[in-house]
C-alpha cells in the first residue's frame, strides 16, 4: 500500500493542475452561457449550436496536436531535449496549418445555418456568435501546442494559473460586451464570442513567454535544436495526432449531432439540452486532465523502459478517473435543481433539464473510464483503439438508439441522451478490454519493450 501511494504521488502532482486547468478552460463557455442566458432560450440555443460547430472543428486539430504528448513524453523520459524542442517548434507549425483552413470553414458556416434546418431566429443567434468566436481558433491551437509540451515536460501549475487569468478576463469581457456596460454598445451574443477571442489571445502571449522564459532558464534552445522545417518529424505527429484527432472528431461530433437533432425540437429543448451538455462537459474535465497526466506518465515510464511502471500507472489514473466521476454523478443526481437554477428560471426549461440531468449522472462513471483508458492508450502510442471504440460505440450503437427514441418514440431531447449514455457504456468497455490486454502484454515483456508497444490495437 505504501509502496502504491508512493507511486500515486507524482500522477496526482500531475494530474490536479492539468485538471483543474480543462475545468479552467471549459469554464470559459459556461460563462459565455451564463451571461447569454439572461438573453432567452433563443440567444442560448444559437450559442450551443455556435459553440457545438466550434468545438468539433476545435477538437479536430487539438487532436492532431496531441501526438505531442506521446513524442515528447518519451523523448523527455530518455533525457532527449533537443528533440523535445524540435518537437515544440514543428507543434506551433502543424498548429498554424491548420488553423488558417479552418477559421475560414467556420466563416463561411456562420452565415449559413440555415442549411441545417435550424429556425432562422436561432440560426442568426448561432451565426452571430461564431462570426467572432472563430478568431480564438488560432491563438488557441498555438496555446495549446505550448500546453502539450510542458505537460509532457512535467510541467502543468503555470497552465492553469493562465487559464484562471483568462476566467477573469472572459467574465469581465463578457459583462461589457454583452450587455454595454462601460460605454460600450451592446453586442449580444456576438459579444461573449468577441470576449473568448480577446482571452484566449492573451492566453497565447502569457503561456508562449513562460515557455520560453522556461526553455531559457533549463538551457533548452529551440535556435540550438533547429527550427528547420522537417517532413518526417510531422509526419510522425500526424501518424499519432490523425487517429487521435479521429477518435475526438467522434466523440465531439456525437454530442454536436444531438445538439443540431434537438435543435430541430425548438428552443426551449435546445435550451435545456445545452444546460446540461455543460454541466456534463464541465464535470468530464476533470477525468480529461488526469488522462493527459496519465498519458505523460506512462509515456515517460516507456521512454525510461519501465513497462511494470507504465502498467500500475495506467490503472491508476483509470481507478482516479472513474472514481472522481461517480462523485459527480452523485452530487448531479441530488443537487439538480440548484444546479440547473444558475443557468436559467424559465420553468419549462428547468422541467426538461431535470430529466436530462439524470441521464448525465448516470453515464458519469463510464465517461470517466473511457476518457482515462484513452489517455492511458495515448501514452502507449496506441491512439487507434479509441478511434475504433468510439465509431463502434457511439455512431453504430448510441446514436441510432437515441434519435429513434427521440423521434420514433417521441421521447424528445430524453430519447437522444439515453442513446448517449448506451453509447458511452459501450466505449468504456472496449477500451477497458484493450488496456487490460495491453497490460498482460507489457507484464510479459523484455526490459525494452517500446517496438511493440505502439502496434497493439484492435
Amino acid at each position: 500500500m505504501r509502496s502504491k501511494i508512493h507511486e500515486l504521488k507524482p500522477l496526482l502532482r500531475l494530474a490536479a493542475p492539468i485538471a483543474f486547468a480543462h475545468m479552467a478552460n471549459y469554464f470559459m463557455q459556461i460563462v459565455d452561457t451564463h451571461f447569454v442566458g439572461a438573453l432567452g432560450a433563443v440567444a442560448l440555443g444559437g450559442v450551443a449550436l455556435g459553440s457545438g460547430l466550434f468545438a468539433i472543428i476545435m477538437m479536430i486539430a487539438i487532436g492532431i496536436l496531441l501526438g505531442l504528448d506521446y513524442r515528447v513524453s518519451r523523448a523527455y523520459g530518455a533525457k532527449k531535449f533537443d528533440e523535445c524542442s524540435r518537437l515544440l517548434t514543428h507543434g506551433i507549425y502543424l498548429a498554424v496549418i491548420l488553423a488558417i483552413p479552418m477559421m475560414i470553414f467556420l466563416q463561411y458556416c456562420a452565415h449559413h445555418f440555415d442549411l441545417f434546418g435550424i429556425a432562422p431566429d436561432i440560426a442568426a443567434q448561432a451565426g452571430a456568435y461564431l462570426e467572432t468566436l472563430s478568431f480564438s481558433l488560432l491563438p488557441f491551437l498555438l496555446f495549446t501546442a505550448c500546453r502539450q509540451y510542458l505537460q509532457a515536460t512535467g510541467t502543468a501549475g503555470p497552465i492553469l494559473i493562465v487559464f484562471i487569468g483568462a476566467n477573469i478576463l472572459n467574465a469581465f469581457g463578457n459583462w461589457v460586451l454583452v450587455f454595454g456596460h462601460l460605454g460600450v454598445p451592446a453586442m449580444g451574443v456576438a459579444g461573449s464570442g468577441l470576449a473568448t477571442t480577446i482571452s484566449r489571445t492573451l492566453m497565447l502571449v502569457a503561456l508562449f513567454s513562460y515557455t520560453m522564459a522556461r526553455n531559457r532558464k533549463m538551457g533548452f534552445s529551440l535556435r540550438r535544436a533547429g527550427m528547420r522545417f522537417q517532413h518526417t518529424l510531422l509526419r510522425d505527429l500526424l501518424s499519432l495526432g490523425l487517429p487521435a484527432s479521429g477518435q475526438l472528431l467522434l466523440e465531439v461530433g456525437v454530442f454536436v449531432t444531438a445538439t443540431f437533432m434537438v435543435g430541430r425540437l425548438g428552443a426551449v429543448q435546445l435550451a435545456a439540452h445545452q444546460i446540461v451538455l455543460q454541466i456534463a462537459s464541465f464535470t468530464f474535465m476533470m477525468p480529461m486532465g488526469i488522462s493527459a497526466a496519465t498519458a505523460v506518465i506512462v509515456g515517460q515510464a516507456l521512454g525510461a523502459h519501465q513497462p511494470a511502471r507504465a502498467v500500475r500507472q495506467g490503472w491508476m489514473g483509470i481507478s482516479l478517473g472513474t472514481g472522481v466521476m461517480a462523485f459527480f454523478g452523485v452530487a448531479m443526481f441530488f443537487c439538480a435543481t440548484p444546479i440547473l437554477h444558475t443557468f436559467t428560471h424559465e420553468d419549462s426549461v428547468i422541467a426538461i433539464a431535470r430529466q436530462l440531468i439524470v441521464m448525465a449522472a448516470f453515464f458519469q462513471i463510464f465517461d470517466g473510464a473511457q476518457v482515462v483508458a484513452t489517455g492511458t492508450l495515448r501514452g502507449a502510442g496506441n491512439t487507434r483503439a479509441s478511434l475504433l471504440a468510439n465509431l463502434i460505440g457511439h455512431w453504430f450503437i448510441g446514436l441510432p438508439i437515441g434519435l429513434a427514441l427521440c423521434f420514433w418514440m417521441h421521447w424528445n431531447a430524453l430519447g437522444i441522451w439515453i442513446g448517449l449514455v448506451i453509447g458511452l457504456a459501450t466505449v468504456a468497455v472496449i477500451l477497458m478490454a484493450i488496456w487490460r490486454k495491453l497490460s498482460a502484454e507489457l507484464h510479459g515483456t523484455e526490459p525494452n519493450p517500446l517496438p511493440g508497444v505502439a502496434t497493439v490495437a484492435l
